[in-house]
């Protein structure tokens, strides 16, 4: 399964799209009670704008990791596009799950995505407060810098929102992204 995985994004990173979903809806043929067949095919699916479809195949790969807070956190990660409240309800699941740990390996992408849906929900301190938390867990993590910046810009909050852009550029020095807002 693994190579074929590969094949796929591959596919993808050669612009060939189409292509690599065939790969990988293939795979969920072969394995459909596999959460990461479907897990692989998601962010596939969000990539090329179909959100819905994404949404449905988080779905079915939460149902099958229903006790794995790692896959759960891609379950999220791809669902919400098209189905904020089911990547909520995945959020919900992982609390539940690392509650008792003391830390957990993903907390900066679970605080990332808890501020993006509240961002979207238009709970918009609460969702910068969230951006933030996720940036002081993980100022590296892919996005999350330029996510706070821009919900401090559009908060007003101008300065702040450099602040984070220079010290998101530390981490990931060359993002086009933070470099895009950096003017």
């Amino acid at each position: 399964m693994e190579a074929e995985f590969d094949r796929a994004y591959a596919l993808h990173e050669a612009g060939r799209g189409e292509e690599a979903l065939a790969v990988l809806r293939g795979l969920v043929e072969q394995h459909p009670e596999s959460a990461e067949a479907h897990l692989s095919l998601a962010p596939m699916l969000v990539a090329l704008g179909r959100f819905d479809e994404a949404a449905e195949c988080a779905r079915l790969g939460a149902e099958r990791a229903w006790n794995d807070p790692y896959l759960l956190v891609r379950a999220a990660t791809t669902a919400w596009h098209g189905d904020p409240a089911a990547a909520t309800v995945y959020l919900g699941r992982i609390d539940e799950l690392t509650g008792w740990a003391p830390s957990f390996a993903l907390e900066g992408e679970v605080w990332h995505l808890k501020g993006l849906l509240a961002w979207s929900e238009g709970e918009r301190e609460t969702g910068a407060a969230l951006l933030a938390r996720a940036f002081a867990a993980d100022p590296g993590g892919l996005g999350v810098g330029a996510d706070l910046a821009l919900a401090l810009a559009e908060l007003g909050r101008s300065e702040d929102a450099a602040a984070v852009v220079e010290r998101a550029l530390d981490a990931r020095p060359g993002d086009a992204r933070l470099l895009a807002l950096r003017g």
